[in-house]
């Protein structure tokens, strides 16, 4: 998606201000006349170099400043709120808010428009409310800068941030013990770095980043021991740059969340990584727009979905995984990925080491497109009878492992398969032990000269 900022709510803070015209605040011109905006026409003064905040007296000095040409760094043990900065309009280093004892607002900085550099709100134990920066429209406009809202015991919601579109940066909310919800993200819609939301103990959902389009970096949800729902319907790029390359190693990560039931990125077409496991009460995944899992050429990617509750993973559009896909479930009774051609890595379904006491659902496994795995390809542990649907696999490049099936009663769908480097066909109780020797024998008139395995299947049953 377009990674040019919106500017339409710009021009509508400075309007609302009464501070000049819209052209007066535009970050697309020259960084210094943006700047000299907030001096301009008697707005106030200019404060040098960077403003500590700790008592009274600094709140007195910092009177009539409207830019402050450094950082603001807000730090005090006493200071309930920022009243007397009233005047404040522009901060072109970074707002630091971190580690006040007594500060429950952010009120006296109502005015504040424009943050050259990051904003970091962390380890204020009564800290409440975010709503005094309303006004606040650019966050690092001409460079690099993170939006950063970690360790504030108090703070129920993020209301107040939602005048901010594009984080050129990482966004980190973390350890945020009241957080209840994301809500004042709402107009973000791009980020350029990572996003990570973990170990927000009371935080129920991800509603307030369902603007979110584009992320840069990583997305990683984790150890968020309430959210149920994870749902960012507008996303449709993660860890890609400008033209597409991936910039990290890990893509999207869900892990460890116990109540998330639901995890919805039904516009998702291309990830690094997708890996969403640990989560022990996930129910459905929607992917259904993911096309492919990695986008360069010099690490792979894998797509890995685990959980013991999982019942329903929506996968329409995936056409390749560059390394493993892994997908497992006990309540999961059908796997469908209609245009999925190819894996670089193993491909997976079922595994009795991870839920070795689970009554297997998996009736249906339809990969009509699916003709290579260039590492293992595994069936283990499902309530699968056939294998017709995988009619089209003709190359695995390691092993081919069929096991623990216990209703598996014929291997049709494998009839065009030529290469293996070893097969494993084992312990499905209703397998014909013929049909598993088929197998071999047209592997071997393939010229396949690999290890075989075939054992504990239905010896007494015979092949038409």
């Amino acid at each position: 998606m377009p990674r040019t900022p919106h500017r339409a709510l710009a021009f509508v803070a400075v309007a609302l201000l009464g501070c000049g015209s819209p052209a007066e605040l535009d970050p697309s011109g020259d960084p210094d006349e943006f700047w000299a905006w907030c001096t301009d026409a008697g707005r106030g003064r200019a404060y040098g170099g960077d403003a500590t905040v700790a008592d009274p007296a600094d709140l007195t000095s910092l009177a009539g400043v409207s830019l402050v040409n450094g950082d603001l760094v807000v730090a005090s043990a006493t200071l309930v709120d920022l009243a007397g900065l009233e005047d404040l309009r522009c901060v072109r280093g970074d707002l630091i808010v971190d580690g006040n004892a007594r500060l429950a607002s952010l009120a006296g900085l109502d005015g504040l428009v424009a943050i050259g550099g990051s904003v970091v709100i962390r380890r204020n134990l009564e800290l409440a409310d975010l709503s005094a920066l309303a006004a606040v429209r650019h966050v690092a406009p001409f460079g690099p800068g993170e939006l950063t809202i970690t360790s504030n015991a108090a703070l129920p919601t993020l209301r107040g941030l939602e005048g901010i579109e594009v984080v050129h940066g990482d966004l980190d909310v973390q350890a945020n013990a009241a957080l209840l919800d994301v809500r004042g993200l709402d107009g973000v819609y791009q980020v350029d770095g990572d996003v990570t939301v973990r170990t927000n103990a009371r935080l129920v959902d991800l509603d307030g980043l369902g603007n979110l389009g584009s992320v840069g970096g990583a997305l990683r949800v984790e150890d968020d021991d309430a959210l149920e729902d994870i749902g960012l319907g507008l996303l449709r790029d993660v860890d890609l740059d400008d033209e597409g390359v991936s910039t990290s190693f890990v893509g999207v990560q869900i892990q460890a969340n116990p109540a998330l039931r639901t995890v919805r990125l039904g516009r998702l077409e291309q990830a690094r990584t997708i890996e969403i496991e640990r989560n022990e009460a996930l129910e459905a995944v929607d992917l259904a727009a993911l096309v492919r899992v990695d986008t360069d050429y010099l690490i792979a990617g894998t797509l890995t979905v685990v959980s013991e509750a999982l019942a329903t993973i929506t996968l329409d559009s995936l056409e390749s995984v560059r390394g493993d896909l892994r997908i497992d479930g006990p309540p999961l009774d059908a796997f469908v990925a209609p245009r999925l051609v190819r894996v670089d890595g193993d491909f997976s379904i079922g595994d009795d080491a991870v839920f070795p006491t689970r009554a297997p659902a998996l009736s249906t496994l339809s990969l009509a497109s699916l003709t290579t795995v260039e590492e293992a390809f595994r069936v283990r542990n499902t309530a699968l009878d056939d294998l017709a649907g995988v009619p089209a696999l003709t190359s695995v490049g390691r092993e081919l492992v069929i096991e623990h099936n216990q209703f598996l009663s014929a291997i049709v769908g494998l009839t065009e398969l030529t290469t293996a480097r070893s097969l494993a066909i084992a312990s499905n109780r209703s397998l014909p032990n013929c049909e598993a020797l088929a197998v071999e024998e047209r592997l071997r008139a393939a010229g396949f000269m690999g290890s075989v395995r075939i054992a504990a299947n239905d010896e007494t049953a015979t092949c038409p």
